[in-house]
């Protein structure tokens, strides 16, 4: 016997997943159930979550104000997926006849191919120092490094920003090409964990090793910055 939910909603989900196309996903938890598990995903984006994964914890609390009076909608918010990607996150909870909770509805979108489309577009329109400077701050929204005219040093007086990614590099045994993307992030976090990127320069040499744009630096940043949602 099919899901009593999925008897009222999936066709409409598959719907707007096919409408929406590849960089959204679409999915459904029961809240009736035991953990509120996942147990219908449309859309083309796949953020790496099997059905059954119990509902996260923003998603909880979404339902405990649902149950207090609170019906909006969250729209807009954040998420990062297990291999590091940041999405746009929005979520409503379903509700019965009777208004009592009975799934929750989280659409989440993947904007990263656009993002590199602007890198792109913008590394054809500017000259490279000043895209490295200027505009890839302003598309991730971070605070520009100090400007003091500091020297690149590492903060414990030893290692640069490029020789600390080179040292992880080779203790992984791995190249800056062979990384994926839960990996580059690790290195980005270790690197703000340790406070690199309060130096002058920091940013470029780490995208001279890893090679990667400095807007997709300051995009991992952002993530490490923001919690996870849905």
């Amino acid at each position: 016997m099919r899901h009593p939910l999925l008897q009222k909603y999936d066709r409409l989900i598959e719907f707007f997943g096919q409408m929406l196309g590849q960089d959204y996903e679409l999915s459904l938890f029961d809240l009736r159930a035991e953990g509120c598990p996942l147990i219908f995903i449309a859309g083309g984006m796949n953020s790496g979550r099997p059905l059954g994964t119990p509902l996260a914890a923003a998603g909880l609390s979404m339902l405990e104000r649902f149950r207090q009076g609170d019906r909006e909608p969250l729209v807009n918010s954040h998420s990062v997926t297990a291999d590091g990607r940041l999405l746009r996150s929005s979520a409503v909870i379903l509700a019965d006849g009777d208004d009592e909770p009975e799934g929750l509805l989280s659409v989440r979108f993947d904007d990263n191919r656009y993002r590199d489309l602007v890198d792109e577009v913008l590394h054809l329109c500017h000259p490279d120092h000043f895209w490295q400077e200027i505009e890839g701050l302003e598309i991730a929204g971070l605070n520009r490094p100090s400007d003091s005219g500091q020297a690149s040093a590492a903060p414990d007086g030893e290692l640069t920003a490029a020789e600390a990614v080179r040292r992880m590099l080779l203790e992984a045994n791995t190249t800056a090409d062979a990384l994926t993307s839960e990996e580059r992030l690790h290195i980005i976090s270790e690197l703000e964990k340790h406070g690199y990127f309060r130096l002058k320069g920091a940013v470029r040499e780490v995208t001279e090793v890893l090679h990667c744009s400095q807007a997709s630096v300051y995009r991992y940043l952002t993530q490490l910055r923001r919690g996870d949602a849905f």
